[in-house]
């Protein structure tokens, strides 16, 4: 399961939804947004997420893990063979479970990459230590947003200009240019970067060559999304994250967490951030990418570790932005449900 992060090139320069069910449909919360961006680099993220191509609970518990893979099985399901993986590679999927809920409440909103599907039956990847939740879990499938997805025809971009860098956990760099015609292009290599993969709420950099309006939205990649998301950091390098909730137009300043759930989440014991140890930085949106507060959890309040003394529990961050999380080691981060 690797996830596109922030590349170490721009790091070290800062020290550093509701949709379609299986038997049953809702009207969904689609829409999309614009934000500003400044000319230099910016840090951004999607608060949207694709449609739910299905949702059920599956007819059993699973299996204990096997090659780092658990299967689902759906009784009753008459689906394509592979159609939930139409790429054929897993570590390429097209589409992803999230597990709702399974009995373990440290495994709701988790994002596992589908490798595999037959009828009546669907095989995960899990990350290392996963622990079969003991009842059956509740779950839905959805289609993996792409890069031309978050970004449709390049969002307001220029074509053949302006760059947009992301990378992978091994710390592979992609810089992603729009080649107006409906494709994207890696400027280094040619190679396609089109359909590259951008998980709930993967962060990303837009380097501008002068100030932008773009949209985020609208398009395949257009839905609001309920319930926390889990998603995978990744220890020695930076992680590019962002909120799931659309940016609010009439309210940019808005916090994309409750407060800074930075704070929340770890009080409550959501999220296994490391007290005194795992860095979130806040970066400025001035184009210049720098850094304009180092977050450190005491484990009572988020500070800054320049300023211990500086209580930043409340601090706001702008919707649409991300932060950067630089974990000390492999672990999780649970973004919390925003949309009431």
């Amino acid at each position: 399961m690797k996830r596109l992060f922030l590349p170490f090139a721009l790091a070290s320069t800062m020290l550093a939804q509701v949709a379609n069910a299986q038997t049953s449909s809702s009207t969904p919360i689609i829409g999309y947004y614009k934000f500003d961006v400044p000319a230099g680099a910016s840090g951004w993220a999607s608060g949207f997420v694709t449609k739910k191509e299905f949702q059920g609970q599956a007819s059993a518990v699973p299996g204990a893990p096997a090659a780092g893979t658990i299967t689902l099985t759906q009784t009753g399901a008459t689906w394509t063979a592979n159609q939930f993986n139409t790429t054929g590679v897993p570590t390429s999927s097209s589409h992803y479970v999230e597990i709702l809920s399974d009995g373990n409440a440290t495994h709701a909103g988790l994002i596992l990459d589908i490798v595999s599907n037959t009828a009546t039956t669907v095989t995960v990847e899990v990350p290392a230590g996963f622990v079969v939740g003991g009842t059956a879990p509740t779950y839905a499938i959805r289609k993996h947003a792409t890069l031309n997805t978050v970004l449709p025809n390049g969002a307001g971009l220029a074509p053949n200009e302006d760059i947009v860098i992301i990378i992978d956990s091994v710390g592979n760099e992609m810089n992603a240019v729009y080649d107006g015609a409906g494709g994207w292009f890696d400027i280094a290599t040619s190679a396609n970067l089109t359909n590259t993969v951008i998980y709930p709420g993967q962060g990303f950099v837009i380097l501008a060559n002068a100030p932008r309006v773009c949209t985020i939205g609208g398009n395949e990649n257009s839905y609001v999304k309920d319930g926390p998301t889990k998603i995978s950091i990744y220890g020695g390098i930076p992680n590019l994250v962002g909120g799931l909730n659309p940016l609010v137009a009439t309210q940019p300043a808005d916090p994309i967490y409750n407060t800074l759930a930075v704070n929340t989440t770890i009080a409550n014991g959501i999220n296994t951030i490391a007290p005194n140890s795992d860095l979130v930085i806040k970066p400025t949106l001035d184009g210049i990418f720098d850094t304009q507060y180092n977050y450190i959890f005491d484990g009572v309040h988020v500070t800054d570790i320049a300023n211990p003394a500086l209580n930043l529990d409340t601090d706001t961050i702008r919707n649409g932005t991300a932060l950067i999380f630089v974990p000390d080691s492999d672990k999780s981060f649970t973004i919390p449900q925003t949309h009431p």
